[in-house]
C-alpha cells in the first residue's frame, strides 16, 4: 500500500507537469494570437524595441475639507443621463462604443421633441448648458470622459505569470526545497487554475516579478502598450470620429493627460488627427502629475524623466511643478487609499479651480486606480474599466467658503515582497522561496533618470 507522502509526491510530480504543458501551449497560443494582428508592432509578446529603464512630492492634504485661502469645493456625480451612473449596468460588459459612450437616450424636460438634434446635441444643450445657466456662479457642471490606457506591457506579463505561467516559478522551486514545499506549490497551480480570477492579479499580490523591471525579453517600467493596447487606442480614435461626424458630439474642451507613457501614447492615438468641427478646441493636451497611476511599489508606476517625456511628445504642455526625476516613486512605499483619494481630489481642483475656463467636456487619459479614485471623490458608484474603455461622467462642483484649518496628509505604508520568485502567493501574502521572509527593500534602483 502506497504511504500517503508517496502520494504527495506523485500528485505533486504530475501538478508539476501538467503546469509545465499547460504553460507551453498557452504561450504557443499567444505567440500564434500576436503572430496574426494586423498592427505593425514587435511580433515578440514579450519584447520592447526600445528598452525603458527610468527611475513636488504629493503632501497636501485634500477632500471635502481641506481649505486654501478660505475655500473648497465639493463634488458630486449628477446621475441619470448615462448607463454607468445605473446599477444595473455591468462594468465588465459594457462596451461604450456599443452605447453611444453610454448616453441614455431620453427626453428633457425643456427638450423640442420636433428637433432633429442627436442625442449628445440634446444632452449638451438641454442638460450640460442650461444648467451652468441656471445656477448661480458658485456652481459649475462638467463632463468628464475619463479613458483608461490601453493595455500595457505590465497587464501583459501580468496574465503572463498569472495564468498559468506564475507556477512555472512554483515548478522549479519545488525541486530545490524540502518535500513539504510540494503541496503547497501544487496548492498554488490548483487555486489559479480554479479560480481564473486569483490568476489575474484581481485578488493575489505582487510578490516579485512586478517589481522588477522586466524579464529577459520585456520591459515594463513605465510600460509601453502592446499591440493590443494600441489597437485598443485606435478603437477610441475611431469612435470619437464616428461620434463627431454622426452624432455632433461636443468635442472635449480642454485634455488632461497622466505623466505615465501608456497614458501618455493612448491620448495622442485617440486625439491626434481628429476632425475637429469649426470652432472646437484643439488638442493640446496637459500633462499632469496627479492623474497618474497608484503610486506602488510596482516598476510600472515609476514614470521617466521630464526630458524623456517631453522628447517624446515635444508639443505638449508640461505643468510647470513638474520635476526631472520621479521623486514620488522609491519602491519601498505605497500609497493608501485614502492617500489616493486626496490626490483625486487635488486632480479635480486643477480642472475645476482653474482662473482660465476649461470649458464643458473634459478628457482625462489615466488609470484604473487613479480613476476609481476620482469616481470616489465624485461619489459615483464603483465601475471598473477594461483597458482602452472609457466612463462619461456629468458632474456637479460648487465651490464653498470655510474656515481655514490645518490638515495631516494621509501616510503611505511599507510593501513588503519576495527577493526571488515565490513559491506561491494568497489573498493574505505572499510565500518566498526557502521560507525567506519578505523584505521592503527595493529590488531596482529607485531613480535612474539624468
Amino acid at each position: 500500500m502506497m504511504t500517503t507522502s508517496y502520494r504527495i509526491f506523485n500528485f505533486c510530480i504530475f501538478c508539476s507537469l501538467f503546469s509545465s504543458f499547460s504553460f507551453l501551449h498557452l504561450t504557443a497560443l499567444a505567440a500564434a494570437e500576436i503572430e496574426s494582428e494586423t498592427v505593425n508592432y514587435n511580433p515578440n509578446p514579450f519584447l520592447l524595441t526600445s528598452p525603458h529603464d527610468p527611475t513636488s512630492i504629493l503632501t497636501r492634504s485634500n477632500g471635502e475639507s481641506e481649505t486654501e485661502n478660505g475655500i473648497t469645493i465639493n463634488y458630486a456625480t449628477v446621475e441619470g443621463y448615462f448607463l454607468q451612473d445605473l446599477a444595473s449596468t455591468d462594468s465588465s460588459s459594457l462596451d461604450y462604443t456599443a452605447h453611444n459612450f453610454g448616453l441614455i437616450n431620453q427626453s428633457y424636460s425643456n427638450t423640442d421633441d420636433s428637433s432633429a438634434a442627436t442625442p449628445w446635441e440634446r444632452f449638451y444643450k438641454e442638460v450640460v448648458v442650461r444648467l451652468n445657466q441656471d445656477s448661480p456662479a458658485k456652481i459649475q457642471y462638467k463632463v468628464l470622459f475619463l479613458g483608461r490606457h490601453g493595455e500595457g506591457w505590465h497587464n501583459a506579463a501580468e496574465s503572463f505569470y498569472g495564468t498559468p505561467a506564475w507556477n512555472v516559478s512554483c515548478f522549479c522551486v519545488s525541486f530545490c526545497l524540502p518535500w513539504y514545499s510540494f503541496p503547497l506549490a501544487c496548492l498554488g497551480f490548483i487555486l489559479r487554475t480554479t479560480y481564473p480570477k486569483l490568476a489575474k492579479g484581481q485578488v493575489l499580490p505582487y510578490c516579485y516579478w512586478a517589481e522588477l523591471n522586466g524579464n529577459e525579453t520585456a520591459s515594463w517600467a513605465d510600460a509601453r502598450l502592446t499591440s493590443l493596447g494600441i489597437t485598443q487606442a485606435q478603437t477610441a480614435h475611431t469612435f470619437w470620429q464616428s461620434e463627431l461626424t454622426a452624432q455632433n458630439i461636443h468635442p472635449p474642451d480642454s485634455y488632461f493627460v497622466s505623466p505615465l507613457f501608456r497614458a501618455l501614447m493612448t491620448a495622442k492615438i485617440t486625439f491626434d488627427g481628429l476632425r475637429f468641427p469649426p470652432g472646437a478646441a484643439p488638442f493640446q493636451p496637459l500633462i499632469l502629475e496627479v492623474f497618474r497611476e497608484t503610486i506602488s511599489i510596482h516598476t510600472c508606476d515609476r514614470r521617466s524623466s521630464r526630458t524623456e517625456i517631453h522628447d517624446a511628445f515635444p508639443s505638449w504642455q508640461i505643468e510647470s511643478s513638474f520635476t526631472e526625476c520621479d521623486e514620488l516613486w522609491n519602491g519601498v512605499t505605497a500609497e493608501t487609499g485614502a492617500a489616493e483619494e486626496v490626490r483625486a481630489k487635488r486632480a479635480l481642483d486643477r480642472v475645476f479651480a482653474s482662473r482660465r475656463d476649461r470649458g464643458l467636456f473634459i478628457s482625462i487619459t489615466s488609470h484604473s486606480g487613479e480613476i476609481a479614485a476620482l469616481l470616489q471623490v465624485l461619489g459615483h458608484r464603483p465601475f471598473d474599466l477594461n483597458t482602452g474603455a472609457v466612463i462619461p461622467v456629468l458632474v456637479k462642483a460648487e465651490t464653498i467658503s470655510v474656515e481655514p484649518t490645518e490638515t495631516t496628509a494621509p501616510q503611505w505604508t511599507t510593501s513588503a515582497h519576495c527577493i526571488s520568485p515565490p513559491v506561491t502567493s494568497v489573498s493574505t501574502g505572499c510565500l518566498c522561496a526557502s521560507s525567506a521572509a519578505p523584505v521592503t527593500t527595493p529590488l531596482v534602483a529607485p531613480n535612474m533618470c539624468s
